[in-house]
């Protein structure tokens, strides 16, 4: 059991949340430079969580297990924002914009 919280580990969740959303302003904008049938591919990729599962693999090699349970409350929480946001990046994006 580990002593991760989300009272203890305030500061490093609010850094990742910061992170987590300063991508998603360059996204949007570097959207714009992709030819428009390669969009959905772009965005698609640019909110892809295979950094998180390499990065927990590394974290908890490096720190152990309390690292491992930090790691995780900020995936959690990323994994959620990010796949809401590329829904809207997506619908925004789409060729048909008739949100009926």
């Amino acid at each position: 059991m580990s002593d991760a919280g989300l009272k203890e580990e305030f500061l490093f969740l609010t850094a990742g949340v910061l992170g987590t959303f300063m991508t998603i302003p360059m996204a949007y904008l570097l959207a714009f430079h992709v030819r428009q049938n390669d969009r959905s591919t772009f965005i698609h990729t640019a909110f892809r969580g295979n950094m998180a599962i390499v990065g927990l693999a590394w974290v908890e090699s490096a720190y152990g297990l309390s690292g491992l349970a930090q790691g995780e409350l900020l995936v959690a929480f990323v994994s959620i924002v990010y796949n809401a946001v590329a829904v809207v990046l997506l619908a925004y994006f789409s060729e048909d914009r008739n949100f009926s």
